[in-house]
């Protein structure tokens, strides 16, 4: 990730006060350009662009950090869902937030994480 993308995600964190649930989803930035971690989703309004997963504030929305898609990634050995929320809420273990997920990220193996990190998860199956 950019110094740039880490520098905004770190003051966001730092200057807004969030309630106790959080949402995770996915997010298609419009890009027809050619590179290698454009996605095609074709039940999306626009089709083509750049992958994000977002940690917002369940509440009022507010963007507490974004990682973009950038490809395959090698060192993940867990499912992608649980690897993608784990890597997105790891600055609110142990302190007992709420995290809201759609049926994607959802599973028994995250719930379990979670739990042991002192978080709950409401999710789609």
């Amino acid at each position: 990730m950019s110094w740039v993308l880490a520098r905004c995600e770190e003051n966001s964190q730092k200057c807004y006060i969030h309630e106790e649930s959080l949402t995770i989803d996915e997010f298609l930035f419009l890009n027809k350009a050619r590179c290698r971690f454009t996605q095609y989703m074709p039940n999306k309004l626009d089709k083509f662009g750049i992958k994000f997963r977002i940690l917002a504030d369940l509440k009022t929305k507010y963007c507490l950090s974004i990682k973009p898609y950038l490809g395959k990634d090698e060192s993940r050995v867990e499912n992608l869902g649980t690897h993608v929320v784990m890597s997105l809420i790891e600055p609110y273990f142990g302190r007992g937030y709420n995290v809201t997920t759609d049926n994607f990220f959802t599973s028994v193996n995250l719930a379990t994480k979670l739990f042991h990190k002192k978080m709950s998860i409401v999710g789609t199956v």
